[in-house]
């Protein structure tokens, strides 16, 4: 493991990412939603604007994390790293 990937194991903004995407697999699953609507919700509710927002928001503060503390990682990089977190929770909260 590289030395930013386990920094950004241990950043805040990693786990409340993960939290976000989990609580909004809940919501799909929740309104029903198929693993094919997502590309294209056929709707949006408040909490998943919401949600999407602070995943958003706390991805953006672990690349600038990433970035100020000295680590040069390609935005590639941080997806590879993100995918198989991402994953297991879609295994966790199939829809």
């Amino acid at each position: 493991m590289k030395a930013w990937e386990i920094f950004a194991n241990e950043n805040k903004s990693t786990s409340n990412l993960l939290r976000f995407y989990t609580e909004l697999r809940e919501e799909f699953k929740r309104l029903e939603f198929k693993e094919e609507d997502l590309s294209n919700p056929p709707s949006y509710s408040n909490k998943m604007w919401q949600l999407k927002s602070l995943f958003s928001s706390n991805l953006s503060s672990l690349i600038s994390d990433i970035k100020s503390y000295g680590f040069n990682v390609s935005p590639e990089e941080i997806h590879n790293f993100l995918t198989p977190k991402l994953e297991e929770i879609n295994k966790q909260t199939p829809l």
